[in-house]
């Protein structure tokens, strides 16, 4: 392989590859686009290990490997990184905190995620001040740095500056999806999506506010992943209750995890899809992987107006946004919603503004071009 490669380092699998998948495999996929039709030759690199158990985790036995993804094996990855790529892409220390790049090989540090907020709410403090030398240690090695929009950029800027790491331009590079064209059906019930897997900072709807959504507003609600994660899975059960116990018009159709055309196609086939979540630090810089799917699914979202993506929703009305999560604020907002389809068409078709202007990889992977060397 030429040194001119470029390898992006990845802790999940890529959309496309049979097995459901989160936010780093599409942050993955979409750099690796974006740079690819820029011209640069790019592989998404995984560890094997970490490919093997989510294929065991989500019962998968048939993963696709497309090919610009490299499976390794942990122990002889590292050197063969560095002996095959002339740029390595890590989006967060996590995911390969032992590589160190050799002196011919560019790293450049991704803010995909505010890990050490999200940690904050998962560790005690002995450990965040454990896995923050980790971090810093990974740092220390870059010579680029990006970050998953605006609001991460100046997060992972103020992080670098406040760890004596000193002051560095971090380049905004916004997570991008490739979505299905919208398939509602024109004379079909009112249908609301919530999907994506759960985090225990997130704090967003509960299974029983979806049974509420759907008692008060008739819709039918399609959820998926929802009240999974790497950490908790105590909703998961409650939500296959109310699929196996709910019939007829307000309910909530409950489906596993399922790889990212599943998902996709059950995204595009609904009217308006929730991205709803109450405030705190992580929420606030985030730039959230489920809005931007839907959005990329041509499924306007109901979102939050604290976020960056929630004041693009705002500005280019391809969606809603709330200024605060309450049940009552919500079922409202569905209601007023579900009575004006050719509004919700309207959206549905700005849904293409926010692709152009915001979700295009190519538009996104320019600024992180400009840090190769």
């Amino acid at each position: 392989m030429s040194q001119e490669r470029i390898a992006i380092i990845c802790n999940g699998v890529v959309p496309g590859s049979n097995v459901p998948g989160g936010a780093q495999g599409l942050r993955a996929r979409g750099l690796q686009r974006g740079l690819q039709a820029l011209g640069y030759e790019v592989d998404i690199v995984t560890m094997a290990n970490i490919v093997h158990s989510q294929m065991e985790r989500w019962d998968s036995p048939n993963v696709r490997i497309p090919g610009y993804w490299r499976l390794l094996q942990p122990q002889p990855a590292p050197k063969v990184i560095n002996r095959s790529y002339g740029t390595v892409i890590m989006p967060n220390w996590a995911v390969f905190p032992q590589f160190r790049p050799r002196h011919d090989t560019q790293l450049i540090y991704d803010f995909f995620s505010a890990t050490q907020v999200e940690h904050s709410f998962i560790t005690d403090a002995e450990t965040l001040r454990e896995r923050r030398e980790t971090k810093l240690e990974v740092l220390r090695h870059a010579s680029g740095f990006i970050g998953n929009g605006v609001g991460r950029a100046e997060y992972g800027a103020n992080f670098l500056r406040e760890n004596g790491l000193g002051d560095h331009d971090v380049v905004s590079v916004r997570l991008t999806a490739e979505g299905l064209p919208r398939s509602v059906a024109g004379d079909g019930p009112f249908r609301i999506f919530a999907g994506g897997f759960d985090q225990p900072w997130t704090q967003g709807v509960t299974p029983e506010i979806l049974a509420q959504i759907a008692a008060c507003t008739g819709a039918e609600i399609v959820t998926i992943g929802l009240g999974r994660n790497l950490h908790l899975d105590s909703n998961a059960a409650a939500l296959a209750a109310l699929a196996r116990n709910q019939h007829g018009p307000g309910r909530v159709l409950g489906y596993p995890p399922a790889p990212s055309q599943v998902y996709n196609r059950l995204n595009a086939s609904c009217y308006v899809a929730l991205d709803v979540f109450k405030y705190n630090a992580e929420r606030a810089v985030s730039y959230s992987t489920r809005a931007v799917n839907a959005l990329s699914n041509n499924c306007p979202v109901i979102t939050m107006s604290f976020t960056e993506i929630g004041q693009i929703v705002k500005e280019l009305k391809c969606g809603w946004v709330l200024d605060e999560l309450s049940e009552d604020a919500l079922i409202a907002l569905l209601r007023e919603i579900e009575s004006d389809r050719d509004e919700i068409n309207r959206r549905a078709a700005n849904t293409r503004l926010f692709q152009e202007q915001y979700g295009d990889p190519v538009t996104e992977a320019r600024g992180l071009a400009e840090l190769l060397t």
